[in-house]
């Protein structure tokens, strides 16, 4: 799947993604996370916009990584020893977003802080890795369905 591509229904068999519409149980219906990867809850999502082309992809895994090995886990400092001032810091409800963002797309990195109303990381390490496209504004995951259900 790249930004922009409609993602269009597949056999089961060959889809690399399924529509979830209910992750976290029926009983929470706001959290609503779309495409979900077939190889497991917790690797990876695609972030679509409401006409099904893809927004961005979320990667939960600590198993995908950046080409610089940046991963879920990985710490702020090993962000910005790879991004330097690059790295742009926004501060969100409950996380910091360090964003880094290039001609090609957008890498957010979401990471975990003292705001945490769940701890859903150690503070100072990456929750998850966000990719756009160019242009795209950086937006935090946490809290919106997309992830974990917190």
């Amino acid at each position: 799947m790249v930004v922009g591509q409609t993602v269009e229904d597949r056999p089961a068999d060959l889809a690399v993604v399924t529509y979830n519409s209910a992750p976290c149980g029926e009983s929470d219906p706001a959290r609503v996370v779309g495409w979900e990867s077939t190889y497991g809850f917790d690797t990876f999502f695609l972030v679509t916009n409401p006409d099904k082309t893809v927004r961005g992809v979320l990667v939960l895994s600590d198993e995908i990584h950046t080409a610089e090995g940046l991963r879920a886990g990985s710490s702020v400092d090993e962000i910005l020893a790879v991004y330097g001032s690059s790295a742009v810091r926004t501060e969100e409800a409950y996380t910091d977003l360090y964003s880094v963002a290039t001609a090609e797309g957008v890498l957010v990195f979401e990471v975990a802080t003292e705001r945490d109303r769940e701890g859903g990381g150690a503070v100072g390490s990456v929750l998850w890795t966000l990719v756009l496209g160019a242009g795209q504004a950086p937006f935090s995951v946490y809290g919106t369905g997309y992830n974990s259900c917190h």
